[in-house]
């Protein structure tokens, strides 16, 4: 009772002050519905956040083992959980505490790239919920957002903010597709939480922090879900790769444009008959307008996939299928200022 008092005491002074900066726009019975809202989707989904806990392999026997802890959330009424890999990376064991109890997980499979893990229960709790895992459209910038985790001791507890955001990179560090960049800070242990909407939908999970801005990133929920179920059936992601580059230019009579830069020798893209310099149009329909709008379309492709591929040249527009062969190790550098949770 003591901890649920304390979260309609934290949703409070959060609508509190959302009322005060902004009493010319929204009227009072507006700001006490969205709290009702919010209160509505807490209960709604509490009951489906975990604290991940593991420990951690160590090379030297007298080493003493390490343990590692992250929120996670069910997925599944079969006891799936998604976390983030970082976590649970080379765990010795593994476990999530839920309700004062303890469970033993399994890693099903886990990616690197998007800092996700996959965990099945041993033994499922009596009573749990799961939070579904749906292609919700991506938020608008400047909408709320809820996050709901279990830090340190904590059962689950959520924390509010907005959406100030999309980002394709951060310093030198290149996500994998857009992450949604929220004003919520992250702490120790909030890493693998789900975040909601308004409306109570599944919108991301949060992968990384900022602590710089006070903020964080979240994968979005269509990459979420992709990525879910791959590594259900198969443990691992087997992203595809077609081998080039593109960079923006300028035509005076097309304006701007996106050319293949680099094409990488032994590629899928090179095996195929595309040229250095020519324009990318679209791929699979989809068109290409940033070098960001490539690797969003990339990422949701894997290994053999057949893609199609719309290029323009000075004889004209042609198209090309090609099949795609597995993507090498991303061997970029990680700015240090973001922290993987």
């Amino acid at each position: 009772m003591k901890k649920n008092n304390r979260d309609l005491i934290i949703i409070f002074y959060f609508l509190t002050t959302l009322f005060c900066i902004s009493n010319n726009v929204f009227s009072q019975a507006e700001i006490f519905s969205l709290e009702g809202k919010i209160m509505e989707i807490f209960e709604k989904n509490k009951n489906s956040i975990v604290r991940v806990k593991a420990v951690s392999q160590t090379e030297d026997d007298d080493e003493k083992p390490k343990i590692y802890a992250g929120t996670g959330f069910f997925v599944s009424q079969h006891g799936h959980i998604i976390t983030n890999a970082i976590v649970v990376y080379q765990a010795r064991r593994v476990w999530i505490e839920y309700e004062k109890q303890y469970y033993s997980a399994e890693v099903v499979g886990f990616d690197s790239w998007t800092n996700l893990s996959l965990l099945q229960l041993v033994k499922l709790p009596e009573v749990f919920t799961h939070i579904e895992i749906k292609e919700t459209e991506m938020p608008q910038t400047g909408s709320i957002a809820l996050r709901i985790s279990a830090p340190f001791s904590f059962g689950a507890s959520p924390s509010y903010g907005i959406i100030s955001g999309f980002d394709n990179s951060f310093g030198s560090r290149i996500f994998p597709c857009a992450y949604i960049r929220t004003t919520i800070p992250s702490g120790p242990g909030e890493g693998g939480s789900p975040l909601l909407s308004s409306n109570g939908d599944l919108i991301g999970i949060m992968v990384a922090s900022l602590p710089e801005l006070k903020g964080s990133y979240a994968l979005p929920s269509y990459a979420l879900k992709s990525v879910y179920n791959d590594l259900k059936v198969h443990g691992k992601i087997n992203y595809g790769w077609l081998g080039f580059d593109i960079v923006e230019k300028y035509s005076k009579k097309y304006n701007r444009i996106m050319v293949i830069n680099k094409i990488e020798n032994g590629s899928p893209a090179m095996k195929s008959g595309l040229k250095e310099s020519d324009t990318l149009l679209a791929l699979n329909q989809i068109p290409i307008k940033s070098p960001h709008d490539l690797n969003n379309v990339i990422f949701l492709t894997r290994t053999n996939d057949d893609v199609r591929i719309r290029i323009r040249r000075e004889t004209g527009i042609y198209d090309y299928n090609i099949v795609l062969t597995s993507q090498p190790i991303n061997n970029n550098n990680e700015d240090e200022s973001l922290d993987t949770e």
